[in-house]
């Protein structure tokens, strides 16, 4: 590798001022008058232990689990015990669990209770296989059983600081997802995130920030919004816009978990913790390997990103972070090489 490239990479560990300073001043900046919460959304594969105590190391305040099936946790331990898997941890995580019905999304939160900090339901995936099975966005055809399931849950959750929230889409019109909304603050949520995109927008088409400033001013429970933010600034000056009173992200994040404490790359340390939690859990290679594409494809030139996405073994992902002077942190066969 160029010394240049070396540098480059090193000089995103540098910030002007440190993150806290960072963070006050923007909100200074865009007039703000309390911090919003920052918000790792659940994301399918991705959201596992390891990445999710990255994020809380830097500037995450809150991380969701990957999305997980409330009737598969309910069915068997044998079933709970392979979905637990990269979920289960000692982070406290809102569970996010897909569900077509109350009891089962009442029962997988009492499961889950010792262990989490909070209950989502989603109502936003779009994917076929979970849009099949009722559960996902086409809940939101459907508002009162969203609310009827928030309900269920709530009459059976066992403490009352113990928060049940949902993740929307916006509707088709603003007025739509107004009435959603006040109908689900209804039936007792404690907290609503609402991704700014429709479901025919999918998860890079535009967004429409005009719909949380709505929402926002005709609900009271706390609102975070999702969808589009690429940035610690884009994230303040959406929070500024919308009013709203969290920051939710998931692809930018994937990319750049460091992204929280204002880094706008993936900075080294960064990598460097992620391979140390990454080996301490065992995880997957695949996962592994994919992790690490997301996070250092910004920091290669396109012949580096080719090597590296072409990597089939552990011995050569150590390899190659050892040539970046990336300290691997612990010993390479604790990750799992297949499964």
């Amino acid at each position: 590798m160029a010394e240049d490239s070396r540098k480059s990479i090193l000089d995103f560990d540098v910030l002007p001022q440190t993150v806290l300073e960072s963070k006050t001043s923007l909100m200074t900046e865009f007039g703000l008058e309390k911090m919003p919460l920052f918000i790792a959304a659940p994301m399918v594969r991705y959201s596992n232990l390891p990445f999710r105590r990255v994020v809380k190391h830097f500037g995450a305040d809150v991380a969701y689990t990957s999305m997980l099936y409330a009737s598969n946790l309910v069915q068997s331990y044998r079933n709970r015990s392979t979905a637990w898997g990269w979920n289960l941890g000692d982070d406290s995580p809102v569970l996010q669990l897909a569900a077509n019905n109350g009891e089962d999304f009442a029962a997988a939160m009492e499961l889950a209770f010792d262990w989490t900090s909070g209950i989502d339901l989603n109502c936003g995936c779009p994917k076929p296989n979970v849009r099949k099975l009722g559960c996902g966005c086409t809940l939101l055809k459907d508002p009162q059983r969203i609310a009827d399931i928030v309900k269920t849950a709530k009459g059976r959750v066992s403490s009352p600081d113990y928060p049940i929230s949902v993740k929307l889409r916006i509707l088709d019109r603003p007025e739509r997802t107004v009435d959603m909304c006040r109908q689900i603050e209804k039936a007792g949520v404690d907290r609503i995130a609402l991704h700014i995109r429709t479901v025919e927008s999918g998860g890079t088409g535009p967004t429409d920030p005009e719909q949380a400033t709505i929402v926002k001013s005709a609900i009271s429970v706390p609102l975070y919004v999702n969808g589009g933010i690429k940035s610690l600034r884009h994230g303040f000056e959406m929070a500024a816009l919308t009013k709203v009173d969290g920051i939710m992200v998931a692809n930018s994040l994937l990319n750049n978990p460091a992204l929280f404490d204002g880094y706008d790359h993936t900075p080294i340390k960064c990598i460097e913790k992620f391979v140390d939690e990454a080996l301490s859990e065992g995880m997957q290679i695949d996962f592994f390997h994919q992790h690490l594409i997301f996070m250092m494809r910004s920091l290669m030139n396109k012949r580096e990103r080719q090597n590296f996405n072409n990597i089939s073994s552990v011995a050569h992902i150590m390899d190659f972070l050892d040539r970046w002077g990336i300290n691997q942190g612990g010993e390479a066969h604790g990750v799992v090489k297949n499964g």
